[in-house]
């Protein structure tokens, strides 16, 4: 989405011949980083305080994200709207949208938005199983359904010519759906297959897969929430790498507990890893191993090397990028307010 530049990648020896359920047994197969630790070079640099959220009322907000001109947009709950905050006056933000609720316009659960490269803005509602698109004016310009039973919409990508959809609900031929922009499914793929159902049944689990996923030309990238990895896929779904995300801390496996009446995630697991941006040749990621905060921008290269880190200044609920800038929502403990802050990129 943001200033990607098309490399030539070569592909790792990792390629899967067959995508099984050992995939998730073993963290995916990832490979192993070279670096063993992190290699911390310095707090990154602030360049000023955008917004502060709680002034302004905003109370519960998620969803961050930039367009190239610096323009950001953030989605709010208690409003039940888009919240786009203008590059020439922060301050002076407008709302998109018409509440909750299921008619024109309308968002009943948003679950991720992105901007595309002309502006506009796009938004996945996951109770609604639909996406919208609204445009740098701030009209509604589509909104349709993916045309695929029980795709059920969580993450969005926006490629220059297509979309790709992480789905809440794991579908049968595959967790990634790349679609075009009226909604028709282009290809799935990412398949799990096992024929014990009740194991089968906690593996397909979201828990397992969810996680911030972005374009990098036409490629896919997935970084996991709770699974400690970063993966490639080409648009026809070929595996170009899956590697570890750097630290130590990697969760116990199976991450869920299940029962007959039961299933949820077990106490003592974590949050690995948060957003996921590209910036030239380069991975961003935000790095947490302590409940919903990342303290840590780890910086990859194009084929998943992990290279080297910078700390956030105050922890971090999201981060976002428009090539130029670093923008955060973070958690400042003087105050206990949260704040919209810009840095520069390392």
């Amino acid at each position: 989405m943001k200033y990607l530049l098309s490399i030539t990648l070569v592909c790792l020896p990792i390629i899967l011949k067959s995508q099984s359920l050992d995939e998730f047994t073993y963290n995916w197969e990832a490979s192993e980083q070279t670096k063993k630790e992190r290699v911390s070079r310095d707090t990154l640099r602030l360049d000023s305080v955008l917004l502060a959220l709680e002034a302004e009322e905003f109370y519960e907000f998620a969803y961050l994200d930039a367009d190239n001109d610096g323009n950001l947009a953030f989605y709010n709950f208690t409003r039940d709207r888009i919240i786009i905050l203008p590059s020439n006056n922060y301050s002076e933000y407008k709302e998109l949208g018409n509440g909750r609720g299921r008619g024109p316009g309308e968002i009943e659960l948003a679950r991720d938005i992105k901007f595309n490269d002309s502006g506009s803005l796009w938004l996945v509602d996951l109770e609604n199983i639909n996406i919208q698109k609204w445009n740098s004016y701030g009209d509604l310009e589509k909104n349709f359904k993916p045309r695929k039973k029980h795709l059920r919409p969580y993450r969005i990508a926006v490629c220059e010519e297509f979309l790709y959809i992480l789905s809440e609900q794991y579908l049968k031929d595959g967790l990634y759906h790349r679609l075009n922009f009226s909604g028709d499914v282009i290809n799935s793929f990412k398949l799990i297959e096992n024929k014990k159902k009740e194991t089968e049944r906690l593996w397909r689990n979201a828990s397992y897969f969810r996680g911030d996923i972005q374009c990098d030309g036409e490629d896919l990238v997935h970084v996991g929430t709770y699974k400690n990895y970063i993966r490639k896929y080409s648009k026809n779904g070929e595996l170009k790498f899956s590697k570890k995300i750097i630290g130590p801390d990697v969760n116990p496996e199976p991450l869920l507990y299940m029962s007959k009446r039961s299933r949820g995630r077990k106490e003592n697991v974590k949050t690995l890893s948060g957003n996921v941006e590209i910036v030239g040749d380069k991975i961003f990621v935000s790095h947490s191993g302590k409940k919903r905060w990342y303290y840590h921008l780890d910086i990859y290269d194009n084929n998943g090397e992990y290279l080297e880190s910078y700390y956030f200044k105050h922890p971090v609920q999201e981060f976002t990028t428009n090539g130029k800038y670093l923008y955060t929502i973070e958690y400042h403990k003087s105050d206990a307010n949260h704040y919209i802050a810009r840095y520069l990129l390392p």
